[in-house]
């Protein structure tokens, strides 16, 4: 834990491109945003600038630290929870997986002072956190927890893009919904940046199905009766691919940032992904 903590410390979320957030309504007062902004110090790695070396502290205690400061933009960060009933499936359910991301997501942010929005994706319910990291971890996992996984995720409203412009959008989800597409295009008007990290369980990236089986969609509660054997699970694999294929080339066409994830995954290098 505290090796995550530590690396959730070093993390920086930051936007490809310049940001101004405007976001309406009450606003956090007192956020750090310049770059002149003392975050904190650090051991000093190869490749950091000399000129951000506190010598002063070198003389008297031979360590060689440098100073971190906060980001030179003041951005919100914006974290779109996926609460569509596809969320529950698998061993970890998607659901729970997501949950892990987003609090240590949301450590990082607050850690950088950004102030940081959640929002339910199905309900458009939100809250906003600009608290220290302390105060906020207990009361986004008491948040999260008290979501109910039942409604589609998309669209969003108008009133939310006209509500949230200019800011870091960071949407967890299975993206199921075909209308992801156009949800990334609006993304461009309303001039937010955004990391897609699609998430999937193991079984439905890997499915090991074999026979005759009863398949209910768990979103429509529609079933069908279907055989499968090894020539239909090749012809999923390709469908999945070219899937995830098309929302990546969607995602880098405006150069945001696309992340696939699986439930497998271990969180440390999916931390650092985003992070870069």
């Amino acid at each position: 834990m505290k090796e995550l903590l530590g690396l959730l410390e070093q993390l920086n979320i930051r936007p490809h491109r310049n940001l101004q957030s405007h976001i309406q309504g009450p606003q956090p007062k007192g956020t750090p945003g310049t770059s002149e902004d003392f975050l904190k110090f650090q051991h000093y790695q190869p490749g950091d600038a000399l000129n951000q070396v506190d010598w002063k502290k070198y003389v008297k205690s031979k360590a060689l630290l440098t100073k971190q400061f906060g980001d030179d933009q003041n951005y919100t960060v914006v974290l779109l929870v996926d609460t569509s009933r596809s969320m529950t499936y698998g061993n970890p359910s998607k659901a729970a997986y997501q949950n892990r991301l987003i609090e240590g997501i949301a450590y990082a942010v607050l850690y950088r002072l950004h102030p940081l929005v959640l929002v339910d994706m199905g309900t458009e319910k939100r809250a906003l956190f600009s608290q220290s990291v302390n105060e906020s971890i207990p009361q986004i996992k008491k948040w999260l927890n008290a979501l109910e996984y039942s409604a589609k995720a998309l669209p969003l409203s108008s009133d939310f893009y006209h509500q949230f412009s200019n800011c870091l959008l960071i949407a967890v989800t299975d993206a199921w919904d075909e209308t992801y597409h156009s949800f990334i295009d609006q993304q461009v008007v309303f001039q937010n940046d955004l990391i897609l990290m699609h998430l999937l369980s193991e079984e439905e990236l890997d499915p090991t199905l074999n026979g005759s089986y009863l398949l209910t969609d768990c979103e429509s509660g529609k079933e069908v009766q279907l055989r499968i054997d090894q020539k239909k699970i090749e012809r999923y694999h390709k469908i999945m691919h070219s899937k995830c294929l098309a929302l990546k080339t969607t995602c880098a066409k405006y150069g945001f940032r696309y992340i696939n994830v699986s439930t497998s995954d271990e969180l440390k290098p999916v931390f650092v992904k985003l992070g870069r």
